[in-house]
């Protein structure tokens, strides 16, 4: 459990830290929301019906983007290669980069 908490914290300083993924995620919602806003000129009902729709393809980019953002660090600092030769569990760390990636990604999208 202390290597969880350990390597959870880690990796969310790492994400916040880095405020580059944030704003361009954030930009990208907004100028995606806008875009979709004004190329579908309808009537205020039917803008109700698709709504849902619309928000799900915003929430489904912006994830592509953190993701990719999350793990072009790992590449470039070939980070998970150091992670695989600690003495730690492979699964574990897995599963902390996960929570932390799903963590991040709901604060991002809450904005």
């Amino acid at each position: 459990m202390r290597d969880f908490n350990m390597i959870l914290k880690h990796e969310l300083k790492i994400n916040f830290r880095t405020k580059e993924s944030f704003y361009s995620m954030l930009s990208f919602g907004m100028v995606l929301i806008v875009a979709l806003g004004f190329t579908l000129n309808t009537s205020p009902e039917q803008l109700i019906k698709i709504l849902p729709g619309m928000f799900w393809i915003t929430v489904l980019f912006i994830s592509v983007i953190g993701i990719y953002r999350m793990f072009a660090h790992e590449m470039t600092f070939n980070a998970i290669s150091l992670f695989a030769s600690s003495p730690i569990n492979r699964s574990l760390i897995l599963f902390t980069k996960v929570i932390s990636g799903l963590v991040y990604l709901f604060i991002v999208e809450l904005v």
